[in-house]
């Protein structure tokens, strides 16, 4: 697949966004909110759940919104179309219909993220954490997150030209 300048652009720049957005904001919120660092890998409050919702929510919402605005920039700037036979077999068979994208994406994330999102946290040792390793973890999770997702849901939209 290759993009035009426009289209590499498009897909840098919101994946930046995503990555800020993920990164630092969710992570200042989760501050502001006072949520306690986990003192367990499982269980209701443990880190697995958190990065559930640190993957699942994130992306879910990213994937509403983003798309929404792509398909307006694609709109407006048909050079940012993206044809339909390039995009990559896996991106095409995500759902038409947005909301069901947004949940498929939701789930993926959930699923590939968590778990290696659990294979590091073993592996590191880093459960249980401090409140200032909470929130480097937070930080280094999200802009993993806004990397993973970001760029399917923003190749996704500029090849959306039929919806």
């Amino acid at each position: 697949m290759t993009l035009n300048p426009q289209q590499r652009a498009a897909v840098r720049n919101e994946t930046v966004v995503a990555v800020v957005i993920n990164a630092v904001i969710i992570t200042a919120l989760l501050w502001l909110a006072g949520i306690a660092p986990p003192a367990a890998l499982r269980g209701a409050d443990g880190l697995l759940g958190g990065m559930a919702k640190g993957a699942g929510i994130p992306t879910l919402l990213m994937t509403l919104i983003a798309t929404k605005v792509i398909r307006g920039r694609v709109r407006a700037t048909p050079a940012l179309a993206l044809p339909w036979a390039d995009l990559p077999a896996p991106l095409r068979a995500l759902p038409g219909n947005l909301v069901l994208r947004a949940v498929a994406m939701a789930l993926v994330a959930i699923v590939a993220l968590v778990a290696v999102g659990a294979v590091v946290a073993t592996l590191l040792g880093i459960v249980p954490l401090d409140g200032r390793g909470f929130v480097i973890f937070n930080i280094v999770f999200g802009a993993v997150v806004g990397l993973a997702t970001a760029p399917i849901v923003v190749l996704r939209a500029l090849a959306d030209g039929r919806a």
